[in-house]
């Protein structure tokens, strides 16, 4: 009785009643689920259903007790310095660190914990589920942590997660948590392979590329990425990358290496390149395949790694499996086209003299001001201004001057 079941990751759950019995209406399907079984001090159960039919009988789940004994609690007349260090590490790696992040809040921090610290590697578990208050997303989590593990370069984060969400009477909040929810899907991993099933990966604003065989590993790449098209990198034809799986409304996106995803509509706060303003993420598969259903959920997650812009969202980013954006994403901030390179170079020369007229044998003063497209590109723009005084009348030269910008 009073057991927690859901759908992972999704907003559907319900708690058994005392008979131990259930009921969870309304799951789209067809589809493949993860449903989770919870209960303090037993074993959290998970398993996969595949919903074919309009109604399924699940039979008897049993829970295991946990052999793990609950940590004992210690009364302490000063501050844990070293466990206060470490939780704000967690929330840094477990949350994020971005404008979602500083709206959400770990309500029960007292149940993480920390083990010896290996080298340089933090390892955290916790003695029952997480509650996350988003008031970024409008959302509360429960999150069922299994796995969380980090360095200073990489960090693994593993669990069970549902969302019930926040209620509210105010409009303007109601449409700032649906607008929040549409960033944090619009150019995601799951974004990306929706638009990957569904045939739609310029529609949806994503440029897909990968190495051209023999240079995989090769770390000579210049700063103008429309240079490296056809020499180091090529355009990834993603139709030809998917198939049906075995299960129904399953898909096999298979590719090899490594690939680099750079999504349109969005403005990158930092750029990789300096003639690509967007996102950009590299994706690679353990299995040289990852296996999704036609949300583009990923069925084989830990066989993906992801690092670049995708890898910056964290728990404070995550949004449940069953939410799909009412509207469409914005347009795109620029073409990636040969264009953009003389864009980004563009300058502006204004002068400024001292007086609107002159008469013979006056000096004329004046001020140089040059506007940059890309200010952070003058350092290796021009460095000269050319500066002539024409005959009105002949429109000759009659004397010019080079200065220094």
């Amino acid at each position: 009785p009073f057991a927690n079941v859901f759908l992972n990751n999704t907003t559907l759950g319900t708690v058994t009643e005392l008979t131990g019995e259930f009921t969870l209406k309304n799951i789209r399907q067809p589809a493949v689920h993860e449903l989770v079984f919870s209960f303090v001090g037993y074993e959290t159960y998970k398993t996969k259903v595949s919903l074919t039919t309009d109604e399924l009988n699940m039979r008897v789940i049993r829970l295991k007790p946990s052999e793990t004994v609950l940590n004992a609690v210690e009364v302490k007349g000063s501050k844990d310095v070293e466990w206060e260090k470490k939780i704000k590490t967690f929330k840094k790696i477990f949350l994020g660190d971005d404008a979602m992040a500083a709206q959400c809040g770990i309500v029960n921090p007292w149940v993480i914990n920390f083990k010896d610290n290996v080298g340089r590697t933090m390892v955290a578990y916790a003695s029952a589920p997480i509650e996350i208050e988003n008031k970024a997303l409008g959302y509360k989590l429960n999150f069922y942590l299994t796995q969380f593990t980090a360095d200073p370069t990489t960090y693994v984060i593993k669990g069970n997660a549902r969302f019930i969400p926040l209620k509210t009477e105010d409009a303007k909040t109601s449409k700032e948590w649906e607008s929040n929810r549409e960033k944090a899907f619009f150019g995601s991993s799951q974004h990306l392979f929706k638009s990957i099933v569904d045939h739609d990966i310029r529609g949806e604003g994503f440029n897909v590329y990968t190495d051209v065989i023999g240079l995989e590993n090769s770390a000579t790449r210049s700063s103008q990425f429309l240079k490296e098209i056809g020499k180091t990198i090529i355009l990834l034809d993603t139709a030809n990358l998917i198939s049906p799986a075995t299960q129904e409304n399953t898909f096999k996106i298979e590719w090899k290496g490594r690939i680099e995803v750079h999504y349109r509509k969005e403005k990158a706060p930092t750029t990789i390149y300096q003639d690509v303003r967007y996102p950009i993420s590299w994706v690679t598969s353990k299995r040289n395949f990852v296996l999704v259903n036609r949300d583009g959920i990923p069925l084989n997650p830990s066989d993906i790694v992801i690092s670049g812009a995708m890898s910056q969202d964290r728990v404070a980013n995550m949004l449940p499996l069953d939410y799909m954006p009412a509207s469409q994403n914005q347009q795109d901030i620029a073409p990636e086209k040969p264009v953009d390179v003389f864009n980004l170079l563009y300058e502006k020369v204004y002068v400024h003299t001292d007086r609107p007229y002159y008469y013979p044998g006056e000096t004329i003063w004046l001020k140089g001001y040059i506007n940059y497209a890309v200010p952070a590109l003058r350092d290796s723009l021009s460095g000269t201004s050319y500066v002539e005084l024409i005959d009105g009348a002949t429109l000759k030269v009659v004397q010019s001057k080079t200065l220094k910008i």
